[in-house]
């Protein structure tokens, strides 16, 4: 499908309560994109094509680095509905929600301390302009190889108004300011300093101030009863643990703002976290770890971040407004109707697998009209056993072979190369490959190595003599049942810019 004649949806890579995000290619500018849409049993209602909007000219208003870009927007008649779509940056990482599921003990104060300040300088970025985002939680807060960026503005409003109509509260429990929840005072910029102070705590902690309870009494807690005493963490500064507690202030007016906070953290604040490596695991999962300046800096090196967080699950974020599937909750006392995420924030921890070596891939493509060969060389720092396995996209209209076709095979727009030999660090493995492509619909990418993501260069040279090769077809050698790599079916990851 083609969206306003330019955006081609290629894969959809994720689900929430209301909107349904793909991965798409832009015709026009050739690069991939992510392309929000509403799901379909909300398009015929109007309020539903509001939000959307609110959130395009929102987000639109922003330029910020830890702020997802917005591209485009716009709308099509789809199934007798007008479908709007948003087209956004597409970001690749791990929720830190998902880092955090293998971080009992918190991340380490510095990386804590790093979230915190990126997320507060988005927020300070966006409070300058007058909006709120109103969902500030690990979902909503992405680690990727170019810092954090915060996602989803999608309940945001603007500050002052009131927090919604006919007594609806959005946003996510475990994280929502005590205002938020007894409706006494319009939105402000404070409450996503209240709500950033919890995500602070945890990343310190591992668990939040208070002990798992039902919905209800968590809204209660964040009324009426103070935090827990924050653990011992070692070789944190004093004043890291009365910054993260002023942010959780009861009375808004005492907490400090985005940008103080910023400042007040700046003194202590490190690179990172950031993510170096990244491998599949099942349908819309992504394995990654925190980069190797972190492990340094972490007292334990050997237990540190990039252990802890290894095993980091990316999933789709979800939208905060979509009712409870039990159906809203009614709390005496506090707010007539929730609408919210009142599912706990921690998820069972999953064992960590060692991190991901890195590799690089270098493809250099040599056209001669329709069809083409090319080189591939496919390096890696550590050591892969023979038949190691080289997944790729490639767009439509491209056929892939190889001169060895045992080697190269196709399934659909997925590649996948199998090595004949060890792959060692310093000796890159060299693969032909020939076929047919058409000339306006991309480059391969999104190559992945035994699950880890690669960083890559594809290179085209024009009217190159093709050699003589045994060219294997997808028809030809297309296994009937084709075995998942470990951690199930890979799933395409943006290619690195250079």
């Amino acid at each position: 499908m083609v969206l306003g004649e330019r955006y081609r949806l290629v894969e959809r890579i994720g689900a929430g309560g209301m909107a349904v995000v793909w991965r798409a290619y832009d015709q026009v500018l050739h690069r991939t994109v992510a392309v929000k849409m509403l799901s379909p049993r909300l398009v015929a209602q109007p309020d539903n094509l509001r939000l959307l909007r609110a959130e395009a000219l929102a987000v639109a208003g922003l330029s910020h680095p830890r702020i997802t870009s917005v591209y485009d927007y716009g709308q099509q008649r789809l199934d007798g509905h007008e479908q709007p779509y948003l087209v956004m940056e597409l970001v690749d990482g791990v929720t830190l929600r998902q880092a955090l599921r293998d971080a009992s003990s918190g991340l380490g104060w510095q990386p804590a301390v790093s979230v915190t300040a990126q997320v507060a300088a988005a927020l300070a970025a966006a409070h300058e302009r007058g909006i709120v985002h109103r969902d500030v939680t690990p979902a909503n807060i992405m680690l990727t190889t170019a810092g954090v960026k915060v996602l989803d503005f999608g309940i945001c409003v603007l500050a002052g108004f009131d927090d919604g109509a006919d007594d609806e509260l959005v946003g996510t429990v475990d994280y929502i300011a005590p205002e938020r929840v007894t409706g006494r005072t319009a939105v402000t910029p404070a409450s996503d300093v209240y709500s950033l102070g919890m995500v602070m705590y945890r990343c310190l902690s591992g668990h939040l101030p208070w002990e798992p309870t039902t919905p209800t009494r968590r809204l209660h807690q964040h009324v009426f009863s103070p935090p827990d005493v924050l653990p011992p963490v070692p070789d944190m500064p004093a004043a890291i643990r009365e910054l993260c507690l002023s942010c959780l202030a009861k009375n808004p007016a005492d907490r400090p703002t985005a940008a103080e906070l910023v400042a007040g953290l700046e003194e202590w604040n490190v690179p990172g976290p950031r993510l170096a490596q990244e491998a599949d695991g099942e349908t819309h999962t992504r394995l990654l770890a925190l980069p190797a300046e972190l492990t340094r800096r972490d007292p334990n090196p050997v237990t540190g971040v990039a252990g802890r967080v290894a095993a980091a699950v990316r999933t789709m974020p979800r939208r905060r407004r979509a009712g409870l599937s039990a159906g809203a909750l009614a709390v005496t006392g506090l707010v007539g109707v929730l609408v919210l995420n009142a599912g706990p924030d921690v998820a069972d921890a999953t064992q960590t697998p060692p991190p991901p070596q890195a590799c690089h891939v270098s493809l250099q493509i040599h056209t001669a009209g329709t069809g083409y060969t090319a080189s591939l060389a496919v390096g890696t720092t550590g050591r892969r056993p023979q038949r190691w396995q080289l997944t790729f996209t490639v767009p439509d209209g491209w056929r892939v072979g190889g001169v060895r076709p045992e080697e190269v095979r196709q399934d659909g727009l997925r590649a996948v190369v199998t090595g004949r030999t060890d792959l060692v660090a310093g000796s890159p493995a060299a693969v032909a490959l020939a076929g047919t492509a058409t000339a306006s619909s991309g480059l391969p990418d999104r190559f992945v190595l035994d699950g880890t993501t690669c960083q890559s260069n594809v290179d085209v040279i024009s009217s190159a003599p093709p050699p003589a090769v045994v060219q294997s077809t997808p028809e030809a050698h297309r296994p009937a049942a084709e075995p998942e790599p470990h951690g199930g079916k890979p799933k395409p990851s943006k290619k690195p810019k250079h």
